[in-house]
């Protein structure tokens, strides 16, 4: 029986051992990322051709995690101050509802 998901992430969807799933991986993958035109993942790209291609699969994300633990402090620190956390995370939310939407049944 072929498997009706495709698990989007970075390197923590790699707990799911199972070769019988559809994986895009992107070792860092952040919801800030989707939004990069400069990416060097072409995550974003690789989720609309999967999707294309594949309309009938189902697309779960785990998203977020390199957003809070990484990207949050990178822009703190290139910003030259502490970006506010509250402000970050409404955004990557936004950022993130906006993206999916339209992969929503």
């Amino acid at each position: 029986m072929e498997n009706k998901f495709c698990l989007i992430g970075n390197s923590h969807i790699s707990q799911f051992n199972n070769t019988n799933l559809n994986v895009l991986y992107g070792y860092g993958a952040s919801i800030c990322g989707l939004y990069n035109d400069n990416s060097r993942l072409k995550l974003k790209e690789q989720i609309l051709d999967y999707q294309h291609f594949n309309p009938e699969k189902t697309l779960v994300f785990f998203l977020g995690q390199s957003d809070v633990e990484f990207i949050y402090y990178y822009k703190s620190i290139k910003n030259n101050y502490k970006t506010n956390i509250n402000e970050f995370l409404d955004d990557i939310v936004d950022k993130y509802v906006n993206f999916i939407t339209p992969f929503l049944i």
